[in-house]
């Protein structure tokens, strides 16, 4: 499932009226699996060093423990755990502007250096 699967997962859980603090564990859960396979399978394959994976694991685990702190904290401090949807939105929301920003730029870089040449028919064969 990954990211995108845990993003319309996540909507559909709560539809069907499963709390919130269950919705991120299944769409957590769900993110770890397809993650896990996937940093496996890039491992195998030789496309990342082990010293990369390493750093991206320990960063990985900081973020999960601080943000398992302090959403622990918010709902603590306001007595709900509605936040939790709020602060998922909120993630959504901002990787949706992040990636579209990344996009844009790289698209305006490829079409200033004329790497984009327009479309090309479907079974033309690439270069």
């Amino acid at each position: 499932l990954g990211v995108g699967g845990g993003m319309f997962l996540s909507p559909v859980l709560f539809e069907l009226g499963m709390l919130p603090m269950v919705v991120a564990a299944i769409s957590t859960s769900c993110i770890l699996l397809s993650s896990s396979v996937l940093t496996v399978l890039i491992i195998v394959q030789g496309t990342v060093g082990l010293s990369t994976v390493f750093l991206y694991f320990l960063g990985t685990v900081a973020g999960a423990f601080l943000g398992k702190f302090f959403v622990k904290q918010i709902v603590a401090k306001y007595r709900s755990s509605a936040i939790i949807p709020l602060i998922l939105g909120g993630v959504i929301i901002a990787s949706m502007f992040v990636a579209t920003y990344q996009n844009a730029n790289k698209f305006i870089r490829q079409w200033g250096d004329g790497e984009i040449e327009g479309f090309r028919a479907i079974c033309q064969a690439s270069k």
